[in-house]
């Protein structure tokens, strides 16, 4: 019954924790058991690669996932037209279908920011949803309703400490200085209009979160910050920053920060790719082929979560930037087994973002 989590490949598998066995109690129970405690599991659960498939009808080829679509919610697929639509109709086997209302659904499909707005302007679709924060205040009394919600998402720098270890950017003083260089409140404030917090490594929002005001990169000056630049093995040369395209606000972020760290005597030079190549630059590649890269990572509903992936090994994509470090990772998994709700947000997690921060500074590996 078990087979396909725990002798799974998936990078999902280390996010479900130490899972010993998995068995049906019922058509619908499943008995899991851990060997060990592992508070962020039921978080885990819930997220989609937790999803429970017909593994018999996958294995014996009658149902193929990728060209099926699978689910028990309160709509099945009508029809679907590759990059332009999907047309849902209302589930009729579905638990709670007396209370769904709506009958059909259809989810166009548009990758630029304008003609969604067009779209709702003109009153061909309902809803939508946007990334760029100007694209919220442009809508702003067409008669249309705006709303921001605040989740546990989070934009990222990543610093490549392993294409190059012998350059700069693998040098602590310079990476550090690089970190400390950054001003979380003005990305918030600028880039994001406001309508976003500076986090640390763990999303702001959830339980426990660290203040980033405290953290050990945040208490340089600017003095501090240009003597590390100084002691370490940068001579100047230019610094490339990876965005891609598909995401408008990572270009406003990206000129942020090449501000930011040229006050700091580094030079950057920003590239932009498509999503495909930058992807294939930074989370295939190993060593990964960017020296910095902005983008960004889901937060989820357990801060565990988010720090799982800093353990190379548990994550697999982050190894071609980040450093294995077996303090880091039992830090990590530290966290992970704290049952105690009240240790767990002021004790572990209190001072969790001050020493992982310290810890990705001192194990050469790429985060702020």
């Amino acid at each position: 019954m078990d087979q396909g989590l725990t002798e799974s490949e998936s990078v999902w598998a280390g996010q479900m924790g130490p899972v010993k066995s998995i068995r049906a109690i019922d058509d619908s129970r499943v008995e899991v058991k851990l060997s060990e405690p592992y508070v962020p599991f039921l978080a885990a659960l819930a997220n989609t690669p937790a999803a429970i498939l017909p593994m018999e009808e996958i294995e014996a080829g009658t149902l193929d996932p990728t060209t099926n679509m699978l689910g028990t919610g309160p709509f099945t697929l009508a029809s679907h037209r590759q990059n332009e639509s999907w047309r849902l109709e209302k589930n009729p086997n579905f638990r709670d279908a007396d209370d769904v209302y709506i009958t059909e659904l259809t989810i166009a499909i548009s990758g630029q920011e304008t003609t969604r707005q067009a779209a709702m302007r003109d009153g061909s679709v309902s809803l939508s949803n946007f990334n760029n924060v100007d694209s919220l205040r442009t809508l702003r009394g067409d008669g249309l309703s705006t709303h921001n919600q605040l989740q546990s998402d989070f934009y990222y720098l990543l610093i490549n400490s392993q294409q190059d270890r012998e350059g700069p950017l693998g040098d602590d003083d310079f990476r550090f200085a690089i970190n400390s260089a950054l001003s979380r409140h003005d990305l918030a404030d600028i880039s994001l209009g406001g309508l976003s917090e500076p986090t640390g490594v763990t999303p702001s929002n959830l339980p426990g979160a660290c203040d980033p005001e405290a953290l050990p990169s945040a208490r340089l000056d600017d003095s501090d910050i240009a003597a590390l630049v100084d002691r370490s093995d940068y001579n100047g040369e230019d610094i490339h920053l990876l965005i891609y395209t598909s995401e408008p606000i990572l270009g406003q972020m990206a000129q942020l920060i090449q501000q930011q760290l040229k006050k700091a005597g580094i030079t950057v030079v920003i590239d932009q790719l498509d999503y495909a190549s930058y992807s294939e630059r930074v989370l295939t590649s190993a060593p990964g082929e960017f020296d910095l890269a902005l983008g960004w990572f889901a937060g989820y509903a357990d801060a565990s979560m988010v720090a799982n992936w800093w353990n190379p090994e548990r994550a697999g994509f982050s190894a071609g930037f980040a450093s294995n470090h077996s303090d880091l990772n039992d830090l990590i998994d530290e966290s992970n087994r704290e049952t105690d709700p009240d240790e767990r947000e002021l004790g572990r997690f209190g001072d969790f973002g001050q020493r992982i921060d310290s810890f990705l500074y001192a194990a050469k590996a790429g985060c702020w």
